[in-house]
């Protein structure tokens, strides 16, 4: 190769030199250095950070629906007695009573029964109220219905309160008048007897009929 060349190549290199030269000449000797630092932590990312994974919802807790059920009934208590007593001789035209007793160790609201008699023999006249509601102090009704023949008579007694007597007492006394002579009943039936909460009550009667004879006078 001979010097002309040479010498072309030596240019073109001096040439590149200088201008790279010339570029780096052009940056300012004291060009700031940008450090990224990391961002600041914001104060909600720690709370998030620290809140617990969220877990299953809680059930709603269901509303309390009022009872409809009935009221307790009272325990249950032994069996209201009746108890029927009549003279068990009569003569012909006497008057006489027959006296229904109740012994109530439970309360009662309404005693109600019938006392039926022989026509022929006897007859029902009158109803009167005992002193069964007065000496337990309570205060109702009484009420008394003699049938058109005279042969029976219905007897109903209520009461306001329904506290226990707690002692045999007369509730009713039935008067009865012997039209002839004969042996007969006084059969008291169709017994109803409600407690406090117009519940039926158990009775017993004893006895249920009283045995009556009527005999001639003597004249």
């Amino acid at each position: 190769m001979g010097s002309p060349a040479v010498a072309m190549l030596l240019v073109t290199a001096s040439a590149a030199i200088a201008l790279l030269l010339s570029e780096w000449l052009s940056v300012p000797p004291h060009s700031p250095v940008v450090v990224l630092q990391p961002a600041a932590p914001q104060p909600w990312a720690s709370a998030v950070a620290a809140s617990p994974p969220p877990g299953p919802a809680a059930a709603p807790a269901l509303a309390r629906q009022p009872s409809d059920a009935a009221p307790a009934a009272p325990p249950p208590g032994p069996p209201v007695r009746l108890v029927a007593q009549a003279p068990h001789t009569l003569g012909v035209g006497d008057m006489a009573e027959l006296v229904v007793s109740v012994d109530a160790r439970r309360p009662v609201s309404r005693i109600a029964f019938t006392v039926t008699f022989d026509p022929n023999v006897l007859q029902a006249r009158s109803g009167a109220e005992g002193e069964w509601m007065l000496h337990a102090g309570m205060t109702g009704r009484f009420e008394q219905e003699i049938s058109p023949g005279e042969d029976r008579i219905r007897i109903s007694v209520q009461v306001d309160d329904a506290r226990p007597p707690g002692a045999p007492l007369a509730l009713a006394i039935v008067g009865f008048q012997a039209m002839a002579p004969g042996m007969t009943s006084a059969t008291v039936s169709d017994i109803e007897i409600e407690d406090g909460t117009h519940g039926t009550v158990p009775v017993m009667a004893l006895p249920t009929s009283t045995h009556i004879r009527v005999v001639s006078l003597p004249a």
